[in-house]
């Protein structure tokens, strides 16, 4: 089964466009955690959080800085949208590894800055 290119960037922005649904928050974020989902930083997206989809796949066009509130090693992470509510989850690891997410470093030291170069959601078609 395929969708059809309209049907997969509808799927995508339907999920993408939930992270700027709510008024508690300026902005969706994503969080990053521990293995235990404790939580570590935060790192503010836009409003709107992501471009529209094309082929199947909508970019965040800013994803600001965030900072480490403690010593500890990354493993999840939480898009989540202006009320707090999870938009969607995956794992972290650092290139070499399989994670959703890839970070330089896994292991992050409170105050220090955790960035990311690119955000993005993807649906297959």
């Amino acid at each position: 089964m395929e969708k059809s290119l309209e049907t997969t960037n509808r799927s995508c922005n339907s999920v993408v466009d939930y992270v700027d649904e709510g008024s508690v928050n300026p902005t969706g974020r994503i969080n990053i955690l521990d293995a235990d989902s404790t939580f570590i930083a935060y790192l503010p997206l836009d409003l709107p959080a992501f471009n529209d989809a094309t082929d199947g796949t909508a970019y965040a066009p800013i994803v600001y800085d965030g900072t480490a509130q403690l010593d500890a090693t990354a493993a999840l992470f939480d898009v989540i949208n202006r009320d707090s509510s999870s938009a969607w989850t995956g794992t972290v690891s650092t290139f070499s590894g399989l994670g959703d997410m890839k970070l330089n470093a896994v292991v992050l030291y409170q105050d220090s800055t955790v960035s990311l170069t690119e955000a993005y959601y993807a649906v297959p078609r």
